[in-house]
Formats: C-alpha cells, sequence, structure tokens
C-alpha cells in the first residue's frame, strides 16, 4: 500500500474532474498493473477503440511512440500537486510515518521507510526511484486512509468466501471510491492477506499468512543488522566477526570479483583501490601487505614432494677434463649454466639437464600447472602471517630436485652440452648437440670481470669471442642500450632499491646464450627437428605497414645511444613471436630460439624435451603439439611477469613512502604541453630507482638532461608517487618557460589567485 499513497491522491484530485461511464475521473488499470484514470482534457486515442478517452499513466508506463502526450500527462501531475507544495520550513502535521503522503523540496513523495536513528527516510517519488533523504527536509501532508484490521478482514473472508474489489474495499475502508478501490488493490497484490484478480479474490491461509509474516520479520531484522553492520563500517568500529563478512571487500581488493555488496551498501564505488583501502582503514590489511601475486592468481607455493626420479642411466659424453665456469650473481645457488672451451677453440654451452629425469615426471604431477610456468621466479612478496616472509623465491621444481639438477652442486655434474664455433665474421658453426658429464666451478660476476682483463685465461679468451659476436649482432641493428634497474631487496621487514650494478661479464655470458640459442636453431633446420623459434618484427613507422625481415639482409637501422630515443623506441617495438625461423630485431639475429633456462622458462623444457627424443629416436613432437604445450601455460607466464612487475613497484613505492622527504634526480625522457599556458610536464627516468615519473617543471630542461626532484606524496593503493621539480622561484632564469609562467599567472588574477614573481 506503501507505493500507492501519491496515486491515491491523484485519484482523489481527478475525481473531482468527472464521473464514471468512461468519463473524467474513472478509474481503470494501466500499463504493467498502474492505475489510470480519465480525464477530460487532452484526449488520446485508444487503440482499436471507437471512442476518444483520456489515459493518464506515471510518465514512464506511456507508450514509447508518444512523448508529446508523456509531457502533457506530466504536465497534469504537475498541475494536481501545486497546492499541496509546502515550504522547506513549514511546520508538518505530524511526525512522518511509514506509507505517508510527503512532501520534499517541493515533490509529492511517500515514505517506504524510517530511520529515527539516523534521521533519515527513504522516499519513492512519482515516476523514478527510491532515494534516501534527512527526515527534517520532508513535511507530511497525508497519513493515507484510515484502515480496519486487515487481520480482521482476512478472517472474515475466510470463513465467507470471496469478493470483489468493490466489496473487498467496503470491509477494509467503510466506503469505495477511486482512493480506497486503488489501496485495496495494493493489499491485494501484496500476497500476504489476499490474492486473486479484481473480480474475484480470495483469502490465504493462515499458515500462508503466519509464513510471511514470520518471513518478513526475519528479513527487517535482518536489514535492521545489516544496517548496524554499515553503520559499525562507516565508524570503523567493528566488532568480533565483522571481518570474516568482510570477504567481499576482500575479494574485490584482490580482484577476484567486479563487485561487492558491503561497498554497494555504502553507496562508494565498486574498485579493487577503494576496497583495498577500506581494509587498511579498518586493520584488516597492513600498509605493507602486497596483494599483486593474489590478483594475478600467481601460485606462491612450491611443489612439495619427499622424492623425486634420478638421472637416467644413458651413456654421456665425458667432458670433465674442461673447465666450465658457472658465472652468476654472488649468493645463487641453482647455477642452470656454464662455459667451456676446447683447446681448439671450440665453445661449449652446458645446460643444467632438467629433461633427462624431470619433464616427464613434473607432466604426471602436474607441477606445470601449479607454479605457473616459471620455473623459478623470483617475487618480492609478503604474505599475509603473523611473521611474513618478506622475500621469497617461487619455485616451480621441488627444492630436492633443483639441488640435484643445479650444475656445481656436485663434483661432477649432467649436463645437456651444445659445442659450435664462431668464425671470425661472428658467424656460429659446427654445431653439436650432447649428453654430458661436466666439472662445474661458480664464479661470481665481480670475480668473472678480472679474469677476462686477462685474454691468456680461459675467461679472457671467451670473451674476445663474445665481443666478436656482439659486434655482429651490432651491425645487423641490435638494440644493446638497456634502461637501468633497481634490485628490491626486502629483509626482516626493511625494504632496500639499490641500482642494479653493471658487469662485463653479465654481458658476456648474455652474448653465449644467444650463440647458443642460435645455434641449436641452426641443429634444429638441418635435422628437421619441428622447433619453435623466437622472432620479432621491427617497430612501425606511422601508415607503414609490417614487413617481414629476411635472414640474409636485415633493415637498415640507427640503434638508439640515450636513454630518451630508448624511450621512445620502447613503445614501439612489437611482441616476439613463437614460431617459425624469423629474423629477430631487437638481437639482431637472423635465427634464435630459448633453450638456456629449462629451470626457469617452460619452453625452454619443452625444446629439451623435443632434443632428447631426437638424440634417443623417439617420436617427435609435432609443431602443433609445441605450439600446445607451451601455449597452455602462457596465460600464467603473463600473470606472473605482471605480478612480479608490479609487486617491485608496490615494495619501491612503499620505500618512498618511509622516505618521505626524498630527493634525487632524474633524466628526462619526452616533454609534452596540455595548453600553450600551461607549464611543460616532463616523463623521467629516476635511475637509482628504476621507475618513470611525471613531473611539471618550473624551468627549462633538456631531453636526456637531468634535474632535481622532489617527493611530494605516495598513494600506495592507487600505485603512485608524486614528484616536484625541486627549484626555487627565485632560481628560475629568463627563458621562454617563465613568459609562459607569467601568462598562466595572468590568467590566475582574474580568478583571484596571485603570487610574487619578484620575492
Amino acid at each position: 500500500m506503501a507505493a500507492t499513497l501519491v496515486w491515491m491522491m491523484v485519484a482523489a484530485a481527478a475525481a473531482a474532474g468527472g464521473g464514471g461511464g468512461g468519463g473524467g475521473g474513472d478509474l481503470l488499470m494501466g500499463r504493467r498493473g498502474s492505475p489510470a484514470f480519465m480525464m477530460p482534457s487532452s484526449p488520446l486515442l485508444a487503440p482499436r477503440l471507437n471512442t476518444r478517452i483520456s489515459v493518464t499513466h506515471r510518465r514512464a508506463d506511456l507508450p514509447f511512440a508518444a512523448p508529446s502526450r508523456a509531457r502533457r500527462a506530466t504536465s497534469h501531475f504537475s498541475a494536481i500537486f501545486r497546492n499541496l507544495r509546502l515550504k522547506a520550513d513549514a511546520s508538518p502535521p505530524a511526525q512522518a510515518v511509514k506509507d505517508s503522503l510527503v512532501v520534499y523540496k517541493n515533490e509529492p513523495a511517500i515514505v517506504d521507510d524510517v530511520n529515527e536513528e539516523l534521521a533519515k527516510v527513504t522516499l519513492t517519488f512519482l515516476g523514478s526511484k527510491a532515494r534516501k533523504a534527512k527526515l527534517k527536509d520532508v513535511a507530511m501532508i497525508y497519513e493515507g486512509p484510515p484502515v480496519n484490521s486487515v487481520e480482521d478482514v482476512h478472517e472474515l473472508v475466510l470463513e465467507t468466501g470471496s469478493k470483489s474489489i468493490s466489496e473487498l474495499a467496503q470491509l477494509l475502508f467503510d466506503k469505495v471510491d477511486h482512493v480506497t478501490s486503488w489501496a485495496t488493490w495494493k493489499i491485494v497484490c501484496e500476497d500476504l492477506y489476499f490474492h486473486g484478480e479484481p473480480s474475484d479474490i480470495s483469502a490465504h491461509t493462515k499458515e500462508h499468512v503466519d509464513g510471511k509474516l514470520e518471513k518478513m520479520k526475519m528479513e527487517k531484522a535482518a536489514k535492521k543488522e545489516w544496517e548496524a553492520f554499515l553503520k559499525r563500517i562507516e565508524t570503523r568500529k567493528l566488532k568480533k566477526g565483522d571481518v570474516e563478512r568482510l570477504k567481499d571487500v576482500e575479494d574485490l581488493a584482490l580482484m577476484s570479483t567486479n563487485s561487492s555488496k558491503i561497498l554497494k551498501g555504502l553507496e562508494v564505488s565498486q574498485t579493487c583501490e577503494v576496497a583495498h583501502q577500506l581494509l587498511l582503514d579498518l586493520g584488516i590489511w597492513t600498509e605493507d601487505f602486497n596483494p599483486w601475486p593474489q590478483r594475478f592468481g600467481v601460485n606462491l607455493n612450491t611443489p612439495q614432494v619427499t622424492s623425486h626420479p634420478k638421472f637416467e642411466d644413458v651413456e654421456r659424453r665425458d667432458l670433465t677434463h674442461l673447465k666450465a665456469y658457472a658465472i652468476d650473481s654472488e649468493g645463487i645457488k641453482d647455477p642452470d649454466d656454464a662455459l667451456s672451451l676446447d683447446a681448439d677453440g671450440k665453445v661449449w654451452v652446458h645446460i643444467a639437464d632438467v629433461a633427462s629425469i624431470i619433464a616427464n615426471w613434473i607432466d604426471s604431477q602436474g607441477l606445470v600447472g601449479q607454479a605457473a610456468t616459471s620455473l623459478k621466479v623470483r617475487l618480492i612478496l609478503i604474505l599475509a602471517m603473523p611473521e611474513p616472509a618478506m622475500s621469497e623465491t617461487v619455485n616451480m621444481l621441488p627444492e630436492t630436485a633443483i639441488q640435484t639438477i643445479a650444475l656445481g652442486n656436485e663434483k661432477t655434474s649432467c649436463a645437456f652440452s651444445v659445442g659450435f664455433r664462431v668464425d671470425e665474421d661472428g658467424q656460429v658453426e659446427d654445431v653439436e648437440i650432447c649428453k654430458s658429464l661436466v666439472s662445474v666451478t661458480r664464479v661470481s660476476y665481480d670475480d668473472a670481470c678480472d679474469y677476462i682483463q686477462d685474454e691468456s685465461t680461459d675467461l679472457g679468451k671467451l670473451d674476445v669471442i663474445a665481443q666478436i659476436f656482439a659486434d655482429r649482432r651490432r651491425k645487423n641493428g641490435a638494440i644493446t642500450f638497456q634502461f637501468p634497474e633497481a634490485d628490491v631487496k626486502v629483509s626482516d621487514g626493511k625494504i632496500s632499491v639499490e641500482p642494479v650494478e653493471y658487469y662485463e661479464s653479465k654481458d658476456m655470458v648474455m652474448e653465449f646464450m644467444l650463440m647458443a640459442g642460435e645455434a641449436v636453431g641452426k641443429f634444429a633446420i638441418d635435422n628437421q627437428i619441428p622447433f619453435l623459434f623466437s622472432s620479432q618484427l621491427p617497430p612501425t613507422e606511422p601508415n607503414t605497414p609490417n614487413k617481414k625481415m629476411t635472414l640474409t639482409k636485415p633493415k637498415a637501422f640507427k640503434p638508439p645511444t640515450t636513454l630518451s630515443d630508448m624511450f621512445e623506441l620502447r613503445k614501439r617495438l612489437l611482441r616476439t613471436k613463437l614460431g617459425e625461423p624469423g629474423y629477430h630485431f631487437s638481437l639482431g639475429m637472423p635465427l634464435y630460439c630459448q633453450i638456456t633456462s629449462p629451470l626457469r622458462r617452460y619452453g625452454d623444457l619443452v625444446l629439451h624435451q623435443q632434443l632428447h627424443a631426437y638424440l634417443a629416436g623417439q617420436k617427435l613432437f609435432t609443431i602443433e603439439q609445441l605450439h600446445q604445450r607451451v601455449s597452455e601455460t602462457e596465460n600464467r607466464s603473463m600473470n606472473m611477469k605482471k605480478a612480479e612487475r608490479f609487486s617491485r613497484q608496490f615494495y619501491t613505492l612503499l620505500w618512498l613512502k618511509q622516505e618521505a622527504e626524498w630527493t634525487g634526480e632524474a633524466i628526462c625522457l619526452s616533454q609534452r604541453q596540455q595548453k600553450p599556458a600551461a607549464p611543460k610536464i616532463a616523463v623521467g627516468l629516476i635511475e637509482d630507482l628504476a621507475i618513470l615519473c611525471s613531473v611539471k617543471l618550473k624551468k627549462a630542461v633538456k631531453k636526456d638532461q637531468s634535474f632535481p626532484i622532489k617527493l611530494a606524496q605516495v598513494r600506495l593503493v592507487d600505485m603512485r608517487a608524486d614528484f616536484v621539480h625541486n627549484v626555487d622561484l627565485k632560481d628560475i632564469l629568463e627563458t621562454e618557460e617563465l613568459t609562459v609562467y607569467k601568462e598562466g599567472m595572468k590568467s590566475r588574477r582574474n580568478v583571484g589567485t596571485r603570487m610574487n614573481l619578484n620575492p
């Protein structure tokens, strides 16, 4: 009955316009069960009738093809209620109660609900949805028609049988007119006490009424408790048990769902950022909780097994007479590649022989799916534990298996070795592959830098070969210019962000990994082995279609020599493709495949399986089967990379927030200007942190020029840090930028903002 009183008032007003028999004031049934009244003016042509009658609906119920009629009907309603409008400070005749007709901001509305504690009411307006308002802002003008006891009438109808709408209206309201008939029908529509059609209305059984009343009572109690729960969230005063109820907020914050009933109830945006901030405000999440691994669905658990297969008993080539060097970062416990040099100048790249013992076992254990394609990804993460692990390594293989497979953990190690020569032009030739036994010595990048300076040592000779190959790649247009990197570490709750130190030995190792990739690719082509190659098309210029490069004639290209050039080029580089042999633009190589990290990349492991099958004379995978095995984990691999990148950024921002007074320098990579009178905005690279920033410039800065910046604020929830150009106004020189600045200040003075340019 609550939603009908506005219509009752319309009916009462319309009743003055005429009587029955299709004249003004007759009550009819409109579209969607809404009431309609015959009106003497603005007649509408009723479909399939020869009689011209006027039917007034709510605006939303009028036919779509008659917008002008809808406007006339709405205007008529406005005229009806014109005399009911009250001023905001008018004294109401009584306290607003549920189902009463009130005026709110000079508009009629029905009170659906009253919350005296919050001094708010929920109102339903004519032709619109319900909305909330302050109790003091509404003025009651009609409490509703007097109603006899519905329970008594219900019992009477149960005893005497069904009634018509007029008979039931007489029993309920002691009179029959437009108002009471419509109110009676709405009571029937509630389906609590009565049901049926206007000509035949019956009473529900007592059991039905009692059951529905109990349900309504429970719903009302649940609604009241829900509103109290939302109130506790708003006041940040949770009680025992409330935290468990906030799971849908946590699910939204972790991006496992797109909506939250709680945030909707709080009438705030349903975004992961808002959910994250609420969890921080409530103390459920701490500021140092990193949500990004879970947001990307990364499984943080290393597979736990008690045993694993041992190396198969097969014939291996004994290369233990060669000195094999596993060159890696200090403290690495699982190196997966090593370098050797024969007396006759042949290079050997030894790779951890994962495929010999683990490939089929991994497939049978389902470990690939569990660990998401990256055999070992260094994620900086914080787990939601009382004493969280601040920094962890996520392995796809069990720790015991890694220790056995990694090179150098035993006196001799099983390896998969790739041998080749490099001629004076940097061409890879005389390729062979085999399963081998090697004796590996571990060397850090720092120590290796000392060894490569002496060309009489194996590492010194290897470095010469690496330089020859690198020169060939550079002539082919390889991109060797790299952006700075930062090493983010978390230990005992303390975050450190340090620039990654450059080592010449690291470049040397990289060159030999690329040589091995080209060598194995040639071996696969020469022996007709189905294989997956990595290729990359050149970046496209505006309005220039892609053109596939040939293996013998790479496109002339001038590699970037500055950070700003590299920044612009990176935005245009295309993704690497996996499939047929093709030129790799960034590497400057006519042929390349990734095979040197089977402990870290599942795709490398699949190609190792293919090579093992060839050496053993077994059935090979088809190209389609290779693609299928790799593509099964491609999405997880992308998510793993994203989780790593965002995790590093998260802890970098958290470190910045702890260093509130941080100042430093950025290198200008590009500039833009939103409008002529606005200052330029520079995109800068903070080398020490390896992050980009946007800074509004106060004075002229050229590309690749360093300029001072200062931290303004950090917003972890939004993954953003704001910086300002750390220059005093008095230091701004008479430059074009100052002229632009002055022009901007003139426009600001027009709105009353002034600044002294000559302090």
